[in-house]
């Protein structure tokens, strides 16, 4: 079934615009589960600010994590993800 957006794999390493084009401007994920997620929270920061900047002008991007989040990711990187997207990625992105 197509539903008409890609998902991102952090551990691919795609560009990021190459990603974007490829997926006509619409795509999900890419938030890196193996390192970002059980990082510190500047990792987690630093990977949110990465993806949302690339792959987010022009709209069409949902920021979310590569893949499901792991029980090594401590509850404050995913609160702090979650807070940080909302303080970076509300559209539109410049």
């Amino acid at each position: 079934m197509d539903i008409g957006a890609a998902f991102i794999k952090a551990g691919l390493f795609y560009a990021n615009a190459y990603v974007q084009v490829r997926a006509g401007g619409k795509c999900r994920g890419g938030i890196g589960l193996q390192r970002a997620m059980p990082g510190s929270v500047d990792d987690v920061k630093r990977e949110a600010e990465t993806r949302i900047l690339a792959l987010a002008p022009g709209g069409g991007y949902i920021l979310a994590p590569a893949n499901h989040i792991q029980n090594d990711a401590p509850p404050e990187s995913v609160i702090t993800l979650y807070e940080y997207v909302r303080e970076l990625g509300t559209y539109p992105i410049r």
